[in-house]
């Protein structure tokens, strides 16, 4: 009974007449207004599968009951009254060939479906809503390579189980390749019923894509008069019966192979087309009518959706048609009189419009190849209007003349030749050059292929599609081919074959041996392949028949099945044939095989998933001519099909599909981030966080980076380690190299030194805000002065934001972060007052978890990351900060008392606290000693943001500590604080300010109160003698809303070229333009004498003061002897005002050539710097409105970027660079990359 209420209920909402409450009309515009733009990055549609009646006006749209109409003139009347309907019942009206009313299949009511027009690479979101009663379906986006998105290729069974009636599916793709597409059904024959629609991609640039001043699409269709799709494949395996019992003769080719059974009653463009009841008699009904004007070009976007039958098409009276692309990718073929275009293939031609017209329409049409047909005529028309000249529907067509001295040309015969007596010549694929400026048929195409044939014919294995699809289910098929199957066999199953990921493969597609059939367009889904021969069988040139098969394939079996075909010369095997195309061959995605041939095609296996691959005719491939190819099968984020969402929900994730736990394989590959919906991130080897990789010091570290990114460059910088002798390997875009491009590796080799807690992240742009880092703990080689602990854990901790790219988190940092209401949201301040960016933070994560809390109670229960501990026992835990702003105070509850061993590597004495301050790019060591007596198995360990005054809102990242001999439960409260009062004061270290307001009992300590105890310090003599002093302000100075990220007002701009190895190259070098109370753009760096010990002054003051900064010097470490702090309120904790140890030196305050405020201070004459073991870092902070002066000595030739290690500062501008020593000498590996700017033909367009 349940069930029949709920059917019954889907049925109301089906008829009742309401629509859903979509954000636009999709029965208006197909895709959302705003989107689809050449600026839009997404293109989102929708598409409403429905059936409906031809030759007929809708009772829903119009009137109480529904309208039959028929055709007159080109025109269509009411029978009801013998009146023309208004143009918007007209609108509504599908005609076909205006013969009777049958059924088809609507999209968004129209038919064909409306046109989709994007442009390349952006991404497309289609919802399919299948409103079809009985019917499941799928949509396949044909030409479109599903890169990385396999799932929503759309084919029945092997990428998606079918949309059932009722439901919606939305795709998600990339629009590549651009050029001329389309939309079909991918389930049984439903393209036969006119569930088809053009999708058109626009690349990005029109550079070197031949231009036209106007432009046509034109779909052709074969059309058929019974009612559905089953029944045309149920007459083409039984054959066509007239009423006395005769069954219908198959029509024959060209070359006289015979077409299947199904019978062609018109032929449709764009819909529409007229019956012919006989040789010369049609019925009159609309044509698709083009406009042009005079003198004019048009491309004219032809896409075959037929469902068995090619057509020759021409218009009739422009004998001079230019070919300019197939199936997206443009092709030189010299000019021609008409082209055949089979099922699922695509033509882009140019059209010349006549300067003085003769007439004012013209004919466009689409004959099919049938030859001697009685009484009937086969041919798709439209109309060609010259539009100021008057229109005159066409009763008859008028062929384009070919003679003996005027001969025509054809393009893409699947035959050699025509019949003598028509003087016309065929041109085949062997005639055709890609001028695509995508194809990329280089060395690696040409080189050493894998070899495999595939014979399309009607004997061998027949395709049973799985009962389960393949892409997600792949385990479950149980229909794959086995024994049953051989040479001489023919058998019924999941055909497939398995490529390796990144092999170029040579297909060999033939169609011979005693199943072969009329000519087959195969089409390779998730591909471009090129075309390197088309081999034909033995004609007759006189008549054009073919008299045998090709010579050149040997069948190998007594049947002549040819199922496991092979060269006829095994000399030419694996890419050695003789006769291929390699120079500019032309790309295609559908190819024809001509009966009694073979095509070769060559491609690269670099799209993992389940492609099918299989011939275009609808009835063919129904009837079993397919099979699967199978690329190195694609991550389903661990063993769903198209992926499985999942929640959280008491510290577990569970799939939203079943309400059931991830298995502990699924729950090992899942993302989980703080819980909160699903975004994405750049992960290494499938990790978020990457690995970590431990190593032991002095060891020879070789890591290879493999970038599999579609559109990011990245390099990786090893955060900590000093790259003595390497500094090429030190991860710098644009200053110690080139970035690994997409598809690119690069290696880096170096010394695991010193040793310590590193880390590994991206260096370019803010890819460390996706997630790409991970921790790298070097071991030293003895333990002698090293604090020993029982066990260890790392923790990395990092601010999370739900924006989808770090691109957009940059733009809103930039721009502010504003409500559905207009309203900026303000940056939130610091214990010292001083305001962070406009980064806004919704988590905090530890080790990739952590959990979003809705507002300031509430949390939404996401999993934790879990440190395992033994009661009485003391652990080393490694906290390295991959935030990308905010600092955080770290401590665990409960436990009061932790040690803090070492930071950025290097180990330093301070007295027990219970938290300390860890900023970006920082890394701290601290010891715990856990209980012997536990109140509770369970203690958070706690990274609470520095932000003060939250409303509503809780900015913490944490982690459970576990006393595995206790019961774990999930702590569901918020955490509770380490208790501070009066009588037992708390104490922080890594203050960057002075002081906690007086009722919060805590007590700063900073690197003023640290010593260090690293055995490897060397702080001697020669560092405490004469110095180089230089000082930098890392700031936002400027005014008038210019107040960038800068060094002493420089903002950095990266060159062009790897610094290190192009630095003659280098053309964006800081100038005249930098000064004092300027702000500038420039690749801004200093030069430092080889084994001279410097002394740099680093502050944070002037105008453009913010909040304390993280500055880290790359390649090298630095002692940290003396932190200068501002003037605070003591009581409340509030910067009155910057220090006064620091002089400007400028009318602005920009503070760009500052000094100290006593000149006797010079050269390291500060009267209170700590010498006596000072500490050693590589990141140190900058407080708000003070300074700190560090020390160390040139001893390492490089260039070494030196920056705010707040990513959004970074990529602002507040870096600079470190040019030591005889940079310049390094030598660098042999065939290091370089990369540049290209100018081209500048020079050209430039006055000397």
């Amino acid at each position: 009974m349940k069930l029949l209420l709920l059917f019954m209920t889907q049925m109301l909402i089906f008829t009742n007449g309401q629509e859903p409450k979509w954000s636009w009309d999709p029965f208006q515009t197909v895709c959302k207004p705003g989107t689809c733009m050449k600026d839009s990055k997404t293109c989102d549609c929708i598409l409403i599968v429905e059936h409906r009646l031809t030759m007929m006006i809708d009772r829903t749209s119009f009137t109480d009951q529904g309208s039959r109409v028929f055709p007159r003139g080109g025109k269509l009347y009411e029978y009801r009254n013998n009146l023309e309907p208004t143009d918007q019942k007209k609108n509504s009206i599908i005609s076909a060939d205006g013969n009777g009313s049958r059924i088809v299949i609507a999209v968004n009511k129209q038919f064909p479906g409306p046109t989709i027009t994007a442009y390349e690479d952006q991404k497309l979101n289609i919802q399919v809503i299948n409103r079809m009663h009985t019917d499941s379906t799928t949509i396949h986006w044909h030409g479109m390579h599903q890169k990385d998105t396999p799932w929503s290729d759309g084919v029945a069974f092997v990428s998606q189980c079918p949309i059932l009636p009722g439901q919606n599916y939305t795709y998600t793709f990339k629009a590549a390749p651009h050029g001329t597409s389309f939309n079909h059904a991918h389930i049984g024959d439903q393209r036969s019923m006119g569930l088809y629609g053009a999708l058109i991609i626009y690349p990005k640039e029109n550079t070197a894509i031949p231009q036209t001043d106007g432009e046509h699409v034109m779909l052709i269709q074969d059309w058929n008069h019974d009612d559905d799709a089953e029944t045309l494949y149920l007459k083409m395996i039984n054959g066509v019966f007239d009423n006395n019992g005769n069954a219908r003769q198959q029509t024959k080719s060209i070359d006289g192979s015979s077409f299947s059974r199904f019978h062609m009653h018109s032929g449709i463009i764009n819909g529409k087309g007229r019956f012919y009841r006989d040789s010369r008699n049609h019925n009159e009904a609309p044509l698709e009518v083009f406009e042009v004007e005079e003198g004019t070009s048009y491309r004219f976007r032809v896409i075959s959706a037929a469902t068995l039958y090619p057509f020759r098409v021409f218009v009739e009276g422009h004998k001079n048609l230019t070919i300019l692309a197939s199936d997206g990718f443009d092709i030189n073929v010299q000019t021609v009189e008409s082209f055949i275009i089979h099922p699922g293939e695509r033509y882009d031609f140019r059209l010349e419009t006549k300067s003085n017209p003769e007439k004012g329409v013209y004919m466009i049409v689409a004959e099919s190849l049938e030859v001697d047909l009685v009484n009937e005529v086969h041919i798709a028309e439209a109309l060609l209007w010259y539009n100021n000249q008057n229109f005159m529907y066409p009763g008859k067509l008028t062929t384009n003349s070919c003679t003996k001295d005027d001969e025509c040309t054809t393009f893409n015969c699947p035959y050699l030749y025509y019949p003598k007596d028509q003087y016309r010549k065929c041109l085949t694929y062997n005639d055709a050059k890609t001028i695509d400026p995508s194809s990329n048929f280089n060395d690696e195409m040409k080189g050493k292929v894998k070899e495999l044939f595939f014979n399309f014919d009607f004997q061998g294995k027949m395709f049973l599609p799985p009962t389960v699809f393949i892409l997600g289910q792949s385990e479950d098929v149980s229909t794959k081919c086995g024994d049953n199957c051989g040479s001489d066999k023919i058998c019924e199953c999941t055909y497939s074959v398995t490529l390796e990921k990144d092999q170029v493969y040579q297909f060999v597609l033939s169609n011979v041996g005693k199943g072969r059939g009329w000519s087959h367009p195969v089409h390779l889904h998730g591909h471009s392949f090129y075309v390197l021969k088309m081999g034909f069988g033995i004609y007759n040139e006189s008549s054009g028949l073919l008299i045998d098969q090709t010579r050149y394939i040997n069948c190998n079996d007594k049947k002549s099945f040819c199922n496991e075909e092979k060269w006829y010369d095994p000399y030419w095997n694996d890419g050695n044939y003789p006769t291929l195309n390699l120079d500019k061959p032309p790309q295609k995605d559908t190819i024809v095989v001509p009966s009694g041939g073979y095509v070769v095609i060559r491609f690269k296996a670099d799209n993992p998933g389940a492609w099918f691959f299989h011939c275009h005719i609808d009835l063919h491939n129904t009837n079993g001519m397919g099979m699967v190819v199978l690329t190195m099968m694609i991550d389903r984020t661990s063993l769903t099909g198209q992926g499985s969402r999942v929640y959280a929900r008491g510290g577990k994730l569970y799939e939203y599909r079943n309400n059931l736990t991830a298995t502990d394989q699924k729950e090992n590959s899942i993302i989980s981030a703080d819980g909160n919906g699903s975004r994405i991130v750049i992960a290494v080897n499938k990790q978020f966080p990457g690995p970590t990789i431990t190593a032991h010091e002095d060891q020879k570290l070789i890591i290879q980076v493999v970038n599999r990114m579609h559109t990011d460059s990245t390099t990786i910088h090893w955060h900590g380690m000093h790259q003595k002798d390497t500094p090429w390997s030190d991860g710098v875009a644009f200053i110690s190299q080139c970035p690994i491009l997409p598809g690119q590796n690069y290696t880096y080799t170096f010394k695991a030194a010193p040793h310590g807690t590193s880390f590994y992240h991206a260096h370019i742009g803010d890819q460390r805000s996706m997630g790409l880092y991970g921790a790298l703990i070097i071991y030293p080689k003895e333990n002698t002065g090293i604090l020993q602990t029982d066990d260890e854990h790392v923790l990395l901790i990092q601010d999370w934001n739900h924006y989808d790219d770090a691109e957009t988190l940059y733009l809103k940092m930039i721009n502010g972060v504003f409500d559905n209401n207009g309203n900026a949201r303000q940056p939130t301040k610091s214990i010292d007052g001083s305001s962070f960016s406009r980064f806004h933070m919704h988590s905090g994560i530890i080790n990739g978890k952590g959990r979003f809390y809705r507002d300031s109670r509430n949390h939404n229960e996401a999993p934790l990351e879990v440190f395992e501990v033994e009661e009485g026992t003391t652990y080393r835990f490694r906290v390295i900060s991959a935030a990308t702003l905010y600092p955080f105070r770290v401590f665990v509850e409960g436990h009061k008392k932790i040690t803090i061993l070492a930071s950025d590597g290097f180990e330093i004495n301070v007295k027990t606290v219970d938290s300390f301050i860890i900023h970006p790019g920082e890394r701290y060591d601290f010891r715990l000693e856990t209980k012997s007596n536990p109140e509770k198995g369970v203690y958070m360990i706690v990274a609470e943001s520095l932000e003060v005054d939250l409303v509503n809102e809780v900015h913490i990242a944490e982690a459970l500590l576990w006393y595995n001999d206790l019961a774990f439960t999930y702590p569901g409260e918020l955490y509770k604080t380490n208790s501070c009062t009066k009588n037992r004061e708390c104490t922080t270290f890594n203050c960057p300010y002075l002081y906690y307001p007086k009722d919060q009992y805590r007590k700063c300590l900073t690197y003023n109160d640290a010593k260090t105890k690293d055995p490897s310090s060397n702080f001697n003599d020669e560092m405490k003698g004469k110095v180089k002093e230089l000082f930098f302000n890392f700031a936002f100075p400027g005014e008038n809303g210019n107040t960038p990220g800068s060094v002493n007002g420089r903002q950095f701009l990266p060159p062009p070229v790897s610094l290190l190895a192009q630095s003659e190259d280098v053309s964006t070098k800081c100038g005249d333009n930098c000064g004092s109370d300027k702000i500038c753009e420039c690749t801004y760096s200093v030069t430092l004498e080889k084994d001279q010990v410097y002394q740099f002054v680093l502050s944070n003051v002037g105008k453009g003061r913010g909040w304390s900064h993280p500055v880290h010097l790359h390649g090298h470490s630095f002692y940290v002897l003396k932190m200068g702090f501002g003037i605070y309120n003591e009581s409340s904790g509030l910067l009155i005002d910057q220090t006064r140890d620091i002089n400007c030196n400028d009318k602005k305050s920009f503070c760009n050539e500052e000094k100290w405020y006593d000149p006797f201070w010079n050269d390291g004459n500060y009267p209170t710097l700590n010498l006596d073991k000072p500490p050693q870092k590589d990141t140190i902070v900058v407080p708000s409105g003070g300074y700190v002066v560090i020390r160390f000595k040139a001893d390492n030739p490089g260039a070494w970027f030196f920056h705010c290690h707040i990513d959004l500062h970074n990529t602002n501008g507040m870096g600079m660079v470190v040019l030591e020593g005889n940079y310049k000498g390094i030598t660098l590996p042999k065939n290091f990359p370089r990369c540049s700017n290209f100018k081209g033909m500048l020079s050209f367009f430039i006055k000397d």
